[in-house]
């Protein structure tokens, strides 16, 4: 069986040395991660330029849009979701809430919570394994 390839940019939004997470809701159409908390993003549609489809993601989750700071981690994953085998590549991008938002969340029905962490915990934050590195590359430049 082929493998379906996926590009999921993901931003890793941080405001007062916090980062932003967002709980995946049972009702997540994949619901591959419920309960689990991630950060904002996902995967881009066929023929969707990445920046067009990254917006798309960061507004639909999180009600807002990002300004990219820079370029932070790339990571791969081969699942199996639906009898589907999925390569996912990540981009992880370091971002800030675009300047006229006012940290105000709104989250997709596809998600059930936020919360703002300390990076330097997130082991302990029910933080998607497949997310550490973007972590570990934040905490160790």
């Amino acid at each position: 069986m082929l493998s379906k390839l996926f590009f999921a940019p993901k931003a890793f939004i941080v405001k007062d040395n916090k980062v932003l997470v967002i709980r995946e809701s049972a009702t997540h159409p994949t619901n591959t991660h419920a309960g689990e908390y991630s950060l904002i993003g996902g995967r881009i549609g066929d023929e969707e330029p990445w920046q067009d489809g990254f917006a798309r993601e960061v507004k639909e989750e999180i009600g807002s849009t990002v300004k990219i700071i820079q370029p932070l981690y790339v990571s791969e994953s081969f699942n199996e979701v639906s009898d589907e085998k999925w390569h996912i590549i990540r981009c992880f991008f370091l971002c800030e809430l675009a300047d006229d938002q006012d940290y105000q969340i709104v989250l997709s029905t596809e998600h059930d919570h936020f919360k703002w962490i300390d990076p330097a915990n997130f082991q302990n934050e029910g933080i998607i394994s497949n997310e550490y590195g973007a972590f570990e590359a934040y905490l160790n430049p």
